[in-house]
């Protein structure tokens, strides 16, 4: 008796794939908002490229870690910082 519950457990627990784990890592991205007087901005992330801001997005998805942001107006330079930005957040950079 005890051998055939074993064997149709056995055979159950193979049957329905045994026991599965997994894990959810989220990729690693946080996001840049600027708040203000956003009008006729440009910035730069390290001392990358100057980007002309789109008034239609919102965020800027940077990586996370230690960045320098630069923002112009006019070819003036407005903001210089450094920023530290963790996984899966948004940083707001205010405009003046």
């Amino acid at each position: 008796m005890k051998l055939t519950i074993i064997i149709i457990f056995s055979l159950l627990v193979i049957s329905c794939g045994g026991y599965n784990s997994s894990i959810l890592q989220k990729s690693e991205k946080s996001f840049l908002k600027f708040v203000g007087n956003k009008e006729l901005i440009t910035f730069s992330v390290d001392e990358g490229i100057r980007i002309p801001n789109n008034l239609e997005i919102e965020l800027y998805e940077i990586k996370p870690g230690k960045h320098n942001i630069k923002v112009y107006r006019d070819n003036r330079l407005i903001v210089d910082r450094t920023i530290f930005v963790d996984n899966q957040t948004i940083f707001e950079v205010v405009l003046p």
